[in-house]
């Protein structure tokens, strides 16, 4: 899946189209709502609890930089605009980014998890191997999904620190 990310950025304003993110972080709700049980196989249940939450993970992120970006924006809600809340400071930006960096190199120990996994598919008998490939197949499938919204979201988030810091320079 190709996704495309637009943002476009002057000295005044900062204005992003979320619409790959958005599709990217739905995918993952929905995929987290029929998360597999536990089976019984600590390497399996492991790999399956370490994409949950590194999908959870990545929505979360999402919410927050969608959050932070319409305060950044100065966002209205119906015309009016709330006086009381403050633009995100660049430590903001800075924390999310970290953060997300953060789930990133999760995701590389996800990767050794996932071959743990499947070593331990391969050990056990045929007929339990079958009902065990149901969620290593589903924790296998979700996580390029989490790592590409979390690709969308460093995206986001270094053009609009680029901004900011090019803001307080002027």
């Amino acid at each position: 899946m190709v996704a495309t990310f637009s943002f476009c950025a002057n000295a005044q304003s900062v204005t992003a189209d979320f619409s790959s993110l958005d599709k990217l972080v739905e995918k993952l709700d929905k995929a987290c709502a029929k998360a597999p049980n536990p089976c019984g196989v600590g390497d399996i249940d492991g790999f399956v609890d370490g994409n949950k939450t590194a999908a959870k993970g990545a929505v979360d992120s999402a919410k927050k930089l969608h959050s932070l970006y319409s305060r950044q924006i100065g966002e209205t809600e119906d015309g009016v605009q709330d006086v009381t809340i403050t633009k995100p400071t660049l430590d903001d930006w800075l924390s999310l980014a970290t953060a997300i960096a953060t789930q990133t190199a999760g995701m590389a120990e996800l990767g050794v998890s996932g071959k743990n996994a499947a070593e331990s598919l391969k050990k056990v008998d045929k007929m339990k191997a079958i009902k065990l490939a149901k969620p290593l197949k589903w924790a296998t499938d979700i996580m390029p999904v989490t790592g590409q919204a979390l690709a969308e979201e460093t995206k986001a988030i270094d053009q609009i620190i680029k901004l900011v810091k090019s803001e307080n320079n002027l």
